[in-house]
């Protein structure tokens, strides 16, 4: 384990969720650097018990658009989510046309698509989590 996600982690004790994310994030730092995570680049944006705070935007919808495997969607925090199509077999079979019609929903977390009755939220496009499977 990453030796700067070691100092943080006994804040938070082992096998939390919260470790299972720093985790995540100490990897893709440690991609961007080079193999190598500061300790003073984590603490910079650690935790809430540490005084910190983790600014991730607003993550409400600003625009979807697809291209012929993916959706994608804008966030207002000038991020894109992207993610397989397969995952979500209704717009993967829809035309063109329904997957250009959708709404915002849920105060703008959300993205509708009426035609198809298809409803997806941010939260879930952030976590990678394909639609449900129906039995």
């Amino acid at each position: 384990m990453n030796s700067a996600v070691s100092q943080i982690l006994p804040q938070w004790g082992r096998g939390t969720a919260a470790e299972r994310w720093w985790r995540g994030i100490a990897a893709a730092m440690a991609r961007a650097l080079g193999g190598h995570t500061p300790p003073s680049a984590l603490r910079a944006a650690t935790s809430p018990c540490r005084g910190g705070s983790f600014d991730v935007g607003d993550e409400r919808v600003l625009d979807v658009h697809f291209d012929e495997h993916s959706l994608m969607v804008d966030l207002l925090a000038e991020r894109t989510i992207s993610a397989p199509l397969a995952w979500y077999p209704r717009l993967l079979c829809a035309t063109a046309e329904d997957r250009a019609t959708w709404e915002l929903c849920g105060g703008g977390y959300g993205i509708h698509w009426p035609q198809i009755d298809e409803d997806l939220s941010t939260e879930g496009l952030l976590r990678g989590a394909p639609a449900p499977k129906v039995v």
